[in-house]
């Protein structure tokens, strides 16, 4: 039998150890994170930069900092995309007409909204399947794509057709 355990410490900038939680091994880093973010920001409310590694660099810890009125500091985290593929800046989101075109000049058709209320695009298939970037765009056998955070700026919103 094997246990595992991580040790969440919040150090000073003298290295001083102001609070720790030791979690199972399981759990992920952020998941420990409220607990003692809320601990250590309400005994030591002068914190004006909080410096995490980057098992801490997920949208809702920057925000929550951020809110709190305070500055992340986490390290450069490079892209997730396979090597050889095309990154997520390669396709271009078009705000007025809310479409994406993909680096073959396509546009995918709006499947959905999320869950946040964003836009989630996918590739039409008839598009993908012959086409000669196929293999730095997808893997997928059904030739289909999806985009969902390309377009982040704000939520999904329907427009208002204005009589002129």
């Amino acid at each position: 039998m094997v246990f595992a355990y991580s040790a969440h410490t919040v150090c000073d900038r003298n290295n001083f150890i102001l609070d720790t939680v030791i979690t199972p091994g399981n759990v992920h880093d952020s998941v420990a994170f409220d607990g003692l973010y809320q601990k250590v920001t309400n005994h030591y409310p002068r914190i004006r930069v909080v410096t995490a590694d980057a098992g801490y660099k997920i949208p809702w810890i920057c925000k929550q900092i951020i809110d709190n009125g305070r500055i992340p500091s986490l390290p450069y985290k490079r892209p997730m995309t396979k090597r050889g593929f095309f990154k997520r800046y390669d396709c271009v989101y078009d705000p007025y007409y809310r479409f994406v075109i993909c680096p073959n000049n396509k546009t995918p058709y709006d499947a959905a909204i999320d869950r946040n209320g964003y836009q989630v695009y996918k590739s039409i298939p008839f598009n993908c399947e012959h086409c000669d970037l196929r293999p730095q765009c997808t893997t997928n056998k059904q030739c289909e794509k999806t985009f969902s955070d390309i377009c982040r700026t704000k939520p999904y919103a329907p427009r208002r057709h204005v009589n002129v």
